[in-house]
């Protein structure tokens, strides 16, 4: 078969690391089929697209009304004439906050529904990171999707692998990742200080441990230049190297030797996660929420959210600290229970999904 697997990756370097896992999900699972890969903002022509068995769209916060339109994905004006089936993989939901009202009373534009139904009344199917994400999903009514997880939940020398790894020897080097600052967030100053008081409480609990940070959506950005820069010379003082690991799946290499991940990024917290690596995510929104609650793991949010509008969790440091005493106390098998749920997700789920394209 032929199958086109489309994402959208431009800077943030967790969007790079499920496009490779995806299309590698395809060459490990069915090595004999033809995987061509593509950008989703590209304006393919139909014809080309008509080659394919399937086309996947594959991860990324996409059930999202801004997404999920003719003018952000140029493929969906063959909407109703293309002949392959639609195959979302591992898609989730950029929402603000998991609060459970938010999340059912979420207004999905009609655009955005009549697509999303043209879609599945030809065969196509949904699948998701999370179950938030689901939830969003089935409750407009469709009802061809399932939760299979994200594509880089899964390294395959250790999917199957269920005991945490690299702390055999203590806790020599930690990795913090940046926040995810959006247009709306850089005015709140609060999130500097958050960054200093876990900077400052992880020297202190770890005062012999060589301390990183990486900036995983790059430095000099849109939104977040003046505000980075703040980091970096704050960094500068503290004598902590810092990476900016954006543009490429790469970078995440730098986490391969760490002993411990504490920080803000969703896919740094995954690709830990998949390699068995301890980890803490610090939740923003519902991305994190989401992926948190899918494996089962502890939920530490780094914001209070009440009456639509968010503020300082500022019990966030001493969430961390006792979570951290426990899974030290635990010598992290704590975390092993997330990786029998990642396995089985696998299995179950996952493999099955892929199997299904082309069908």
């Amino acid at each position: 078969m032929r199958i086109l697997v489309l994402s959208r990756p431009i800077i943030n370097a967790g969007d790079f690391l499920f496009t490779s896992k995806s299309l590698e999900a395809f060459k490990v699972l069915r090595p004999s089929d033809e995987v061509v890969s593509g950008h989703l903002s590209q304006p393919y022509e139909l014809d080309f697209l008509n080659s394919f068995d399937g086309i996947v769209i594959a991860g990324g916060p996409i059930y999202d009304d801004r997404f999920l339109k003719k003018e952000a994905l140029p493929i969906l004006k063959y909407i109703h004439s293309i002949e392959p089936k639609f195959y979302f993989m591992s898609n989730g939901w950029y929402g603000e906050t998991d609060d459970i009202n938010k999340v059912f009373e979420y207004n999905v534009e009609e655009e955005v529904r009549e697509n999303l139904f043209a879609i599945e009344k030809k065969g196509g199917s949904f699948t998701c990171r999370d179950f938030l994400s689901e939830t969003i999903l089935k409750n407009i009514g469709l009802r061809r999707v399932k939760t299979i997880g994200c594509s880089a939940w899964y390294d395959y020398e250790f999917v199957d692998y269920l005991h945490v790894r690299n702390v055999s020897n203590g806790i020599n080097k930690i990795i913090i990742s940046d926040q995810g600052m959006t247009k709306n967030s850089i005015s709140w100053e609060w999130q500097f200080g958050q960054i200093c008081r876990l900077v400052e409480y992880i020297k202190n609990k770890f005062p012999k441990s060589n301390i990183l940070f990486t900036f995983n959506g790059g430095i000099n950005t849109k939104y977040s230049k003046e505000y980075n820069m703040r980091i970096t010379e704050y960094l500068k003082k503290m004598q902590i190297d810092y990476f900016d690991i954006s543009g490429s799946a790469m970078g995440f290499s730098i986490y391969d030797d760490a002993n411990l991940h504490i920080g803000f990024r969703v896919h740094s917290h995954i690709y830990c996660m998949s390699k068995r690596i301890p980890t803490i995510l610090l939740e923003e929104d519902a991305r994190g929420a989401g992926t948190n609650r899918a494996m089962g793991l502890q939920t530490i949010r780094n914001y209070r959210y009440a009456e639509s509008s968010y503020s300082e969790n500022t019990y966030m440091i001493k969430q961390i600290d006792y979570y951290l005493d426990d899974l030290i106390q635990s010598k992290f098998k704590l975390l092993e229970p997330a990786y029998r749920i990642m396995n089985m997700t696998f299995h179950d789920k996952f493999v099955p999904f892929v199997f299904s394209v082309g069908e």
